[in-house]
């Protein structure tokens, strides 16, 4: 899902019409406070912002989002008229990920919103996922944990799983038997309760 924040509202329905058009749900947002209501509101995965919105308000908004998110979790490219070295600038300073020039050449766009998405995705696997068995890991499940507990009238259930004499296996069969156990264990309970989230807290 992607944000597109413009105030020039003909160019901004156009990228958002081709951005539709090739699979994307695309949400506009005319000034910066209005980007800030529809963020509050929803998740995007990646914003398109337009620095020149006036009185600065560009700028202020790509400041907030730095405060509350970084660039792997809402990646923001800029949509500007500036020179290709001013535009790489204004990425620099004010902590976007990528620049698209005007006119917005449909094709180099799509291609940068794909390799930012995709770099934001392998970045939240590495910091949200444990390597040994594919799981979520103990970050992942805090911060859903909270998600769902912040959720008035919600009911979020928690079971704790230990392996008995998994210590005892590591010592007597080595690290990698270990391994082979939580790996199998980590399959067995996805397929057993398909609706939980399962996460690796050890």
């Amino acid at each position: 899902k992607l944000l597109v924040v413009a105030d020039d509202l003909a160019s901004s329905s156009a990228l958002s019409t081709s951005l539709a058009n090739r699979g994307y749900a695309v949400d506009v947002a005319a000034a910066a406070n209005e980007a800030i209501e529809k963020i509050r509101k929803d998740h995007y995965d990646l914003v398109l912002l337009d620095p020149a919105l006036p009185d600065d308000s560009g700028a202020d908004l790509l400041a907030l989002l730095r405060g509350t998110s970084s660039r792997a979790e809402l990646p923001v490219i800029l949509v500007t008229d500036a020179e290709e070295g001013r535009a790489a600038e204004q990425v620099q300073n004010r902590g976007a990920n990528d620049f698209i020039t005007k006119p917005v050449a449909f094709p180099v766009a799509a291609a940068r919103i794909e390799t930012h998405l995709s770099l934001a995705h392998a970045e939240r696997q590495a910091r949200y996922r444990d390597a040994l068995t594919g799981l979520d890991n103990r970050a992942c499940l805090m911060e859903r944990l909270e998600a769902a507990l912040a959720r008035d009238g919600h009911v979020t259930e928690l079971l704790v799983v230990n392996l008995d004499g998994f210590k005892l296996l590591n010592t007597s069969f080595g690290q990698r038997a270990g391994d082979q156990l939580l790996a199998f264990a980590a399959d067995r309970l996805r397929t057993e309760i398909p609706r939980a989230h399962v996460a690796r807290i050890g």
